[in-house]
């Protein structure tokens, strides 16, 4: 298992808040982080100094409550995922 650290960012940036988790791939951590993600919220993943990805909610009617991924890493979610650790 890989060790994964997935931040909660507010509208500037800056971390309000943190999970670690041990996830069998990072398929499971992106997983982790776009579970439950809300309209406008913003998360960030990381394996040590590894940005895993980043990932925003949705704010359109026409994809809430779905997250989108906005980095060069595009994230195909499924639920079926390997399962986490979580601390």
């Amino acid at each position: 298992m890989t060790h994964y650290r997935i931040y909660a960012l507010d509208q500037g940036g800056r971390i309000i808040s943190a999970l670690e988790a041990d996830c069998l791939g990072d398929a499971a951590a992106r997983t982790l982080a776009y579970a439950g993600l809300e309209p406008g919220e913003r998360r960030e993943v990381w394996s040590g100094a590894r940005c895993i990805g980043f990932f925003m909610g949705a704010t359109s009617g026409l994809l809430a409550p779905h997250a989108m991924p906005i980095s060069e890493n595009r994230a195909t979610v499924s639920f079926a995922e390997s399962p986490v650790l979580v601390h």
